[in-house]
């Protein structure tokens, strides 16, 4: 896969229940306990916690949303396609808004 990355080179880690989010250099990009944050420190952390998880795997479960979406395509039960609804149309609306997010952000 191959997209233009406008953002700080992945991976990404949160360290020491810290709510930073820092680049693999120790450099901070994001913030999540800034002052006038009114979540808890507990959520804050949590935030960076999920930042880091997301952003780090974005790319390799889109990927994958997207090779289970093919598989999909080419099964049959007797010679019929075999489609698997409502989980394959959220799946596409998923991915589709994934990559319009993507498109608009240059990604």
């Amino acid at each position: 896969m191959t997209t233009k990355e406008n953002h700080t080179i992945l991976p990404w880690n949160v360290t020491d229940d810290s709510s930073i989010v820092s680049d693999k250099f120790g450099y901070p990009v994001a913030d999540c306990g800034y002052m006038g944050s009114h979540a808890t420190e507990q959520e804050d952390c949590a935030n960076a916690n999920f930042i880091v998880r997301s952003c780090n795997f974005h790319a390799e479960l889109l990927e994958a949303c997207k090779g289970l979406l093919n598989l999909i395509e080419t099964l049959e039960y007797d010679g019929e396609p075999v489609r698997l609804q409502p989980e394959e149309k959220f799946a596409r609306k998923v991915i589709e808004q994934i990559e319009q997010t993507d498109n608009k952000q240059g990604l």
